[in-house]
This record gives C-alpha cells, sequence and structure tokens, in this order.
C-alpha cells in the first residue's frame, strides 16, 4: 500500500484525463453541475504547490508525499497528511499576487488555523478566503461564520 492508487483517486485520474478537442469528452465537467465553473488542471493533495521539485519521489518522480494512504495499528487504512498538505498549497496559493479568491471545500477542524492565517495573508486585497463546510463544523469561534458557509 502506500503507491497503490485509492478508489477515489482512480476515479478522478480518470475524470482529470481530458481532450478538449474531442466534443464527446466531457472529462471532469460530467461531474460539475455547473460545467463552466470547473477546474481543468486538478491537482492531488501529494504533490505540493510551494515544494521543491527536486522533493519529488516516487517511480514517475511525480509526488512529494508518498505515504498518503497508511494502514494505522488496528490495520485499518486511512489518508494521513491530507489536512496539512491542503493548508500548506492554501497558504502558497495566499501569499501568491493573483486577485483569486481562495475556497478550502471541508469538514475538519483542522483546516481552520490555515484558514485564518490566510485570511491574514490577504488582508488589505480584494480578496478572501472561504470555507465551505457541508453542514458546518465543530468549531467554537463565533467570530468565524462570515468565513464559513454552511449547507
Amino acid at each position: 500500500m502506500g503507491s497503490e492508487a485509492t478508489p477515489r483517486r482512480q476515479a478522478l485520474e480518470a475524470a482529470r484525463t481530458y481532450n478538449a478537442a474531442n466534443p464527446q469528452d466531457r472529462g471532469i465537467v460530467e461531474y460539475s453541475p455547473n460545467a463552466s465553473h470547473v477546474v481543468r488542471e486538478l491537482e492531488f493533495g501529494d504533490r505540493l504547490l510551494g515544494a521543491r521539485d527536486i522533493r519529488l519521489c516516487g517511480r514517475r518522480q511525480d509526488h512529494h508525499l508518498p505515504s498518503t494512504y497508511q494502514q494505522n495499528r488496528a490495520g485499518i487504512y486511512g489518508e494521513k497528511m491530507v489536512d496539512t498538505a491542503l493548508v500548506a498549497d492554501l497558504l502558497h496559493l495566499a501569499i501568491e499576487s493573483d486577485r483569486s479568491w481562495l475556497v478550502v471545500v471541508g469538514q475538519d477542524a483542522d483546516l481552520v488555523p490555515g484558514i485564518l492565517t490566510a485570511e491574514g495573508l490577504l488582508q488589505g486585497t480584494d480578496r478572501r478566503v472561504l470555507f465551505l463546510a457541508r453542514g458546518g463544523i465543530n468549531n467554537s469561534n463565533p467570530k468565524m461564520t462570515d468565513l464559513i458557509c454552511r449547507r
């Protein structure tokens, strides 16, 4: 394990393969209710946006984090380093000088420190960070209500 793609990753890899010249190929669009807002350059949490390429590993030299799918002591497999990888990428994007908004989709309170830090980095700009949390998160900070979008 660790080097094998999870079923979710396999599905995303298949959806990411997209041929714009082929009108039959809808790529990841078929998973989106709003095709005009689909990101074509889908990346995964095992390749960090701000990390140096000399740190890439694996047979294809295409990822920084080779062990994101690990077995715990009880023998159950799960994802590791995903939240911290997402926060690392969020902070990398926050320091870029473009005008984009940053949207984090998740449901884990472990993402909150990174979201608050990204918001601080964006202070004084017209950029924002939003946290889309399905059903909300268990966070006791009442001053975060304008950052969290619940559905």
